[in-house]
């Protein structure tokens, strides 16, 4: 949803922070996207619920980064 209603790319999506999301102006930084440049990406509605959603479930974890990969059999 990320990248198909904000622009972001690929690595843009998976080294966003939670850091980086702004929910009361319901923007995301980007920190070193293309051309290693920084920039605000502004959430659309859609998008902004699903990423709350998301980020409300997400495993209690001190990981910063949003979007984690588990590797192993599953």
């Amino acid at each position: 949803m990320l990248m198909l209603r904000c622009g972001l790319r690929v690595e843009e999506v998976a080294r966003l922070t939670a850091d980086a999301i702004e929910y009361r102006r319901r923007q995301l930084y980007v920190f070193n996207g293309k051309g290693s440049k920084d920039r605000v990406v502004y959430l659309s509605e859609d998008a902004f619920e699903r990423l709350q959603a998301y980020m409300h479930k997400r495993r209690r974890s001190k990981e910063k980064r949003v979007f984690l990969v588990q590797k192993g059999d599953r």
